[in-house]
């Protein structure tokens, strides 16, 4: 077993939670005609509700969410407010610039924010003035008494792009945005009806998988592996659903975004903040590959953070291309993102043997030097070496200004990740018992965050 947090969920393919635990025969049917949705968690009877047409959600901690089914409701310190501010003991200070009525938000064909306080009310940054009324945007933030004091966003329900659920997921969930769009569908963020609890739906149209041979194959993978993985840094499977138009895969919303654009708005990651995100990917790889699954298109963007915290909890996602190791049609399968495809993936109509999880760990090399330096280690150019050649050659570009900071430690797991020759490769065993990675105060900090 890997060395690594020694408690937590269990690595099992067995092992019973919400993530689910069906194989390849509990999936989703996809070719009924009347929509018919599995579910792993009860959500609660639904008959005689009536149905919101906005949703307040909390930003500060201690702030109670609220559905807005009334044309009208006030906010402020008041008890006799429709939503009274709660009073932090921490900040007595802060709630005292909490106006007895702060504003008010009322629905008048669109829906309105009028502000009634004393100290101010900003939406998204933007100070509102005394008593006017503005349209409320979806999605807006609202803060109290000085712009970065946000503690409340309010979501639209009434604005959803002509985006239909099927009526087995109707009743459940009430869509609010887009969160993002690949290339065979789009994610949605969506609440459930009840508890509040956001979660991502992934809806793909079937008429963008009529040009693959087989159009259903890859939704039914992605949806039944899903199911079989409980691992704290795996995305959860919630359930799945089929309709006449699409396929949609619920899944647990990661509030924290994409690795990506973490990376991109440090330019690069500090060594240590690295080291800390980088272990939890491995971990969850490994586990991966224990369960005989090849991910095939880790990439930082697909790698979510379950919160904005400095040290969050890191969750890998995408298994549209995923597949369990073994199986002949992966091994010769030219498939993933350019920047990290390993170069037996690129050579694969040449080989006679094809390729199998080490694909996985040269991409978790991309990722560390990614996270590390803020750029690919391959670089596209007009002129020159193309970048499957430098691959091929792993031609990579160590600037010498970026990494005279990094640990020769970091590099060296970096080195061996992207070894062209799969059968010298670092596997993810070996990358979580590198001296690099033995570090027992960041394992006790990703041990607390599996437990939270």
């Amino acid at each position: 077993m890997a060395s690594g947090p020694s408690s937590g969920p269990s690595s099992g393919a067995g092992t019973s939670s919400s993530a689910g635990t069906g194989s390849s025969a509990d999936t989703v049917s996809t070719q009924r005609t009347e929509p018919e949705c599995e579910s792993q968690e009860p959500r609660g009877d639904t008959e005689s509700r009536v149905a919101p047409w906005g949703i307040i959600l909390p930003i500060l901690e201690g702030f109670p969410s609220m559905e807005l089914v009334n044309t009208e409701y006030s906010f402020g310190r008041d008890f006799n407010c429709d939503y009274t501010f709660p009073k932090n003991n921490s900040e007595p200070q802060r709630y005292k610039t909490y106006s007895s009525r702060h504003f008010h938000i009322f629905l008048n064909g669109d829906p309105f924010l009028q502000d009634d306080s004393m100290n101010g009310t900003y939406m998204n940054g933007k100070l509102l003035s005394r008593d006017d009324k503005v349209v409320l945007p979806n999605y807006a933030t609202i803060a109290l008494g000085e712009p970065e004091h946000h503690v409340l966003t309010f979501c639209n329900l009434m604005r959803q792009d002509g985006i239909k659920l099927p009526e087995g997921l109707r009743d459940r969930y009430m869509i609010t945005k887009e969160l993002g769009t690949g290339v065979f569908g789009r994610v949605l963020l969506a609440f459930c009806v009840g508890s509040l609890e956001r979660v991502a739906i992934k809806m793909i149209p079937k008429h963008d998988l009529a040009l693959q041979e087989a159009p259903t194959t890859n939704v039914q993978a992605e949806a039944a592996i899903l199911q079989r993985l409980a691992h704290p840094g795996i995305i959860r499977f919630l359930e799945a659903c089929d309709s006449e138009e699409a396929f949609f895969i619920v899944l647990e919303y990661a509030e924290g975004g994409e690795l990506s654009q973490w990376v991109k708005r440090r330019k690069e990651l500090c060594e240590k903040r690295s080291k800390f995100v980088f272990y939890q990917i491995v971990l969850a790889v490994h586990y991966l590959n224990e369960q005989g699954i090849i991910h095939r298109d880790l990439k930082l963007q697909n790698v979510l953070l379950a919160s904005m915290a400095e040290e969050p909890l890191v969750k890998v996602t995408d298994f549209g291309v995923a597949r369990i190791a073994g199986d002949q049609s992966v091994a010769r399968t030219l498939c993933g993102t350019l920047h990290y495809l390993a170069p037996e993936v690129l050579d694969v109509g040449k080989s006679k043997t094809g390729y199998g999880k080490a694909v996985d760990c040269w991409a978790l090399g991309v990722i560390l030097f990614w996270c590390l330096s803020g750029c690919s280690p391959f670089v596209e150019c007009p002129v020159g070496t193309s970048m499957a050649e430098q691959i091929r050659s792993r031609h990579v570009a160590f600037d010498a200004q970026v990494w005279k900071t990094i640990s020769q430690s970091a590099r060296d797991l970096v080195t061996h990740l992207l070894t062209v020759d799969p059968s010298q490769r670092c596997t993810t065993q070996q990358a979580l018992e590198h001296p690099w990675l033995q570090d027992p105060e960041m394992k006790m900090k990703v041990q607390q965050l599996w437990e939270d």
